[in-house]
């Protein structure tokens, strides 16, 4: 039943203006034939004539089970791990599209770090199918393909130090060699309002939300590298899950670069940062035996009541207008 509920919210998810404007998109392929999404999804109009409830059922539904394989393929409690992904991930997950390439590829990563025992080199091709798959489903996880390799790297004290300085470095180099040269560049792409700063305007109600949102994130996230990399405790997960783990970890660590970068937008870091939340349930589900429950589940409240906070202010701001 709770993954029929979920899937009821990935259909209906008003709260989020992405819901009316994907509807939009399916109103502009009916008179063009073209939806300006991603090829995969005028494929999937194409054959349900255009029916929105219906693509969203298609789209989220294939979404969930892909996720639910994920989960039960990596033999962890999955009541735990839905808990904690319904608590820090579901309202992301339910309205951006880039939720069928996010299970797609962790799924398909799950087939890397977990192969099947009597076919390993399917599994591992299927995998690897899956994880480039991932990208026709929405560009930007480009930057999580990218990142993949380095997972395969074990996750000490000195090796995180390491990642930092090197996200220092390329955050210098990118702002001061990179970002001046691509600007007019990014002017000439379709989608580049992201990188202007008129587009993160937020009235100040709203920046609060945001606040309520990541803070239990950036708390919870400082805690687990101390916890789990300081103390050593991350050799407690099975090797699989030490791989989630330093993919959460490389995700975080990229969003936080994008934060501090130039770049006058902060949709790139966002959007980054809410690619965390499949992987982050894996780690939480795990570390519930390793680490302080009493800090792990006062920093879920946290996330719950900024969901909510999330949930109300949107609400609201379509009531009234100021959201659309």
């Amino acid at each position: 039943m709770t993954w029929f509920f979920l899937l009821f919210l990935c259909l209906y998810s008003l709260y989020s203006g992405d819901w009316l404007h994907y509807r939009e998109k399916l109103d502009f392929y009916e008179m063009y034939s073209f939806s300006g999404l991603e090829p995969v999804y005028d494929m999937i109009l194409f054959q349900i004539e255009g029916r929105y409830i219906l693509f969203r059922f298609i789209v989220w539904g294939i979404a969930l089970l892909l996720l639910r394989t994920l989960f039960h393929r990596l033999a962890i409690n999955s009541f735990r791990m839905l808990g904690f992904f319904v608590i820090w991930g579901i309202l992301f997950f339910a309205y951006a599209r880039v939720s069928l390439g996010l299970s797609l590829l962790f799924y398909g990563y799950s087939f890397w770090v977990k192969p099947t025992h009597k076919m390993r080199f399917i599994g591992y091709l299927w995998g690897t199918v899956c994880v480039f798959s991932s990208i026709f489903c929405h560009k930007s996880l480009v930057v999580l393909v990218l990142l993949l390799p380095f997972t395969f790297i074990s996750l000490y004290r000195k090796r995180f130090l390491f990642y930092c300085c090197c996200c220092i470095i390329l955050l210098f180099i990118f702002n001061n060699l990179i970002l001046p040269y691509i600007d007019i560049y990014l002017s000439q792409l379709d989608g580049t309002e992201y990188f202007s700063a008129e587009s993160y305007a937020r009235p100040f109600g709203k920046k609060i939300v945001d606040a309520s949102v990541r803070s239990p994130l950036f708390i919870l996230m400082a805690y687990l590298v101390y916890e789990l990399v300081w103390k050593k405790k991350q050799k407690e997960f099975s090797w699989e899950i030490q791989r989630y783990f330093v993919f959460v970890i490389l995700i975080f660590l990229t969003s936080l670069t994008l934060f501090f970068s130039d770049i006058k937008s902060q949709v790139l870091f966002y959007r980054v940062l809410y690619m965390i939340f499949i992987p982050f349930a894996i780690i939480l589900s795990e570390a519930y035996f390793i680490v302080s429950r009493r800090v792990l589940l006062l920093c879920s409240l946290m996330a719950y009541l900024g969901g909510n906070m999330w949930l109300a202010y949107s609400f609201l701001g379509h009531l009234n207008g100021t959201i659309q």
